[in-house]
């Protein structure tokens, strides 16, 4: 494992932060450089234009959840990816630490 040269956050609160992420996991796949990634649902709405938001709480929710699945899945792939999941949100706790449960490789690189 090596560990990771890039950090980015990803802001879940923004309609199009689940495909910056996709992307971003793909460049760092195709250029190989270890990438690190924290996952937030976001605490810059109020500063951000209304057409960039999430339609609702809920839509934030299951982007959130997505975007934990997505990064549980390319962690199988990209030994050098690094996550965490920066959430008080009790589904999405229990999401990732399911998804550890069914491949506890995940556990050292998949964090809170």
């Amino acid at each position: 494992h090596t560990p990771p040269l890039i950090g980015n956050t990803y802001q879940m609160y923004l309609k199009d932060e689940l495909s910056r992420l996709q992307a971003d996991l793909e460049w760092s796949q195709r250029v190989k450089i270890p990438l690190l990634v924290k996952l937030v649902r976001g605490a810059y709405q109020a500063s951000e234009p209304a057409e960039l938001l999430q339609p609702s709480a809920e839509a934030c929710h299951q982007q959130y959840d997505d975007a934990v699945k997505v990064l549980a899945n390319q962690m199988r792939l990209d030994q050098d990816l690094t996550a965490i999941i920066a959430t008080h949100n009790e589904t999405s706790i229990k999401l990732t630490t399911d998804l550890i449960k069914l491949n506890p490789s995940l556990k050292p690189r998949l964090q809170f």
